[in-house]
């Protein structure tokens, strides 16, 4: 009789054990799981910050030989294309970073800058338009219609 009521307590410590370290895995999941969200909304907020900021940069006096505008717009225009990959609009825009890519690249060709000055008020409503709303897909697709016209 002895040995059944160990055995019992045995398995009843175990299973409370059990039960303990299950709670506990449920919770620290549950928790991962805001914390991911958390982290994606933080990323979706600063990649529409970004697309605002290349935005406001594409409103601004490239001329006068000063050519800091310029090389702000290229810093904002690139901070976007890095953060648009693990947005949450790539998976509903696609081609949104391509795009985003391909204008950082041409801006920072030096055989393009002039044409891109040139297309920047087009290129300020793209942005104007994508900030709105990322997942746009027509307004992606006249952003890498544009930065193909800039290698023709």
């Amino acid at each position: 009789m002895n040995k059944s009521k160990n055995i019992i307590t045995v398995l009843a410590v175990v299973v409370i054990i059990l039960v303990v370290f299950i709670i506990y895995s449920i919770n620290l999941q549950m928790n991962n799981k805001e914390i991911l969200k958390y982290k994606q909304n933080m990323i979706d907020m600063e990649f529409k910050y970004q697309l605002g900021e290349s935005a406001a940069c594409f409103s601004r006096d490239f001329t006068g030989g000063n050519n800091t505008n310029y090389e702000s717009c290229v810093g904002t225009v690139a901070a976007a294309s890095a953060v648009s990959k693990p947005s949450s609009y790539e998976a509903t825009n696609d081609l949104i970073d391509v795009g985003l890519d391909g204008l950082f690249k041409a801006m920072i060709n030096g055989d393009k800058k002039e044409i891109v000055i040139g297309k920047a008020e087009k290129i300020r409503n793209i942005f104007i338009k994508l900030n709105l709303d990322p997942t746009d897909i027509e307004t992606t697709a006249e952003l890498n219609n544009l930065v193909a016209s800039l290698y023709k």
